[in-house]
């Protein structure tokens, strides 16, 4: 079996830029319309699992038979850890499989040099840049780069059900984040 494709509801945008980084084959409203029969059909003609936070969508597709996650909350260190626990969402960077978090399509790894419309001292900073195939933006491992290794730690701690020793102790911004297949009362 391959790795498993996912369609993503508009409630969970931030998601679908997680999923896509992380290599996994994600569409979004903005690729098929913000129309749940659309979600559902596409869910259904392509065997993708839907991601919503939407309850009667979630059970719209759990009568239809489709694979449906359900995730409440908006917090994506959650989800992220749900999913990977529930559909084995790997919580690394592999930039060998990453697709660009607009457009779904892969990327590609280019050294610095051959690029161009990249600030100079970007290309003097990095060796590689990737650039979309579909779209033609390009990105690189900037500052923000270790920010998502701690966001993948905590919800590697999180999937794990360790302690969190990454915590600011602020509190969380949202709720509870649960995540479903139907199967849990």
């Amino acid at each position: 079996m391959g790795e498993a494709a996912f369609v993503v509801d508009a409630m969970l945008g931030k998601l679908v830029k997680w999923l896509r980084i992380l290599g996994c084959d994600v569409l979004s409203v903005s690729e098929v319309g913000n129309i749940d029969e659309n979600l559902l059909e596409v869910a259904r003609s392509e065997d993708r699992i839907l991601i919503t936070g939407d309850q009667s969508l979630f059970q719209m597709a759990w009568k239809r038979g489709l694979r449906v996650r359900y995730i409440t909350g908006t917090n994506v260190t959650d989800a992220l850890a749900l999913l990977s626990k529930a559909e084995s969402v790997p919580l690394r960077i592999d930039l060998s499989k990453t697709r660009c978090p607009d457009c779904n399509a892969k990327l590609i790894e280019l050294p610095s040099d051959k690029v161009s419309g990249v600030p100079k001292d970007v290309l003097r900073k990095h060796l590689w840049i990737y650039l979309c195939e579909n779209c033609n933006k390009t990105y690189w491992l900037g500052s923000h780069y270790l920010k998502m290794l701690r966001t993948l730690i905590e919800a590697k701690r999180k999937r794990d059900g360790k302690v969190n020793h990454l915590n600011s102790g602020k509190p969380e911004k949202s709720g509870p984040m649960k995540i479903s297949d139907g199967f849990d009362s």
